[in-house]
């Protein structure tokens, strides 16, 4: 099964491999399963992944608003040059005042479970963004 990410990119929810399409990108519009594979694989390969995705994702293009408010926190961790783990996304979220609505801590645990690992199949591959 194959699910798009933006227009002209796609994940399989299989193997976890991008393939581009095309160079145009438009605003993400996701099913929950992805958002949540984006999530819980920049907590698991984010110095891969989060380049990537900072350039190319902001926290409003999540469908889900407590997936956006779990992607900003991985912005403010990107931009104070911390890393983007477990850790420090349920310290930042409590920081933020917003760890409770954002799912908790035990949801925060999940996204890392049972995902497709983007980031090793991109390095496997030596896959090079289409951006």
């Amino acid at each position: 099964m194959i699910q798009s990410l933006k227009e002209g990119f796609f994940v399989s929810y299989e193997t976890g491999v991008f393939t581009p399409r095309s160079t145009k990108l438009s605003p993400m519009k996701t099913s929950k399963s992805v958002e949540e594979i984006i999530l819980g694989n920049l907590m698991l390969n984010d110095r891969v992944l989060m380049p990537l995705f900072s350039k190319m994702l902001r926290p409003e293009n999540f469908d889900n608003k407590q997936h956006g408010i779990i992607y900003a926190a991985m912005l403010q961790l990107s931009e104070q040059r911390e890393s983007i783990d477990l850790v420090h996304v349920v310290r930042q979220l409590r920081k933020n005042n917003q760890l409770e609505i954002s799912g908790g801590a035990y949801f925060l645990a999940e996204l890392t479970a049972n995902i497709p690992d983007i980031g090793a199949s991109m390095h496997k591959t030596k896959a090079e963004p289409p951006f």
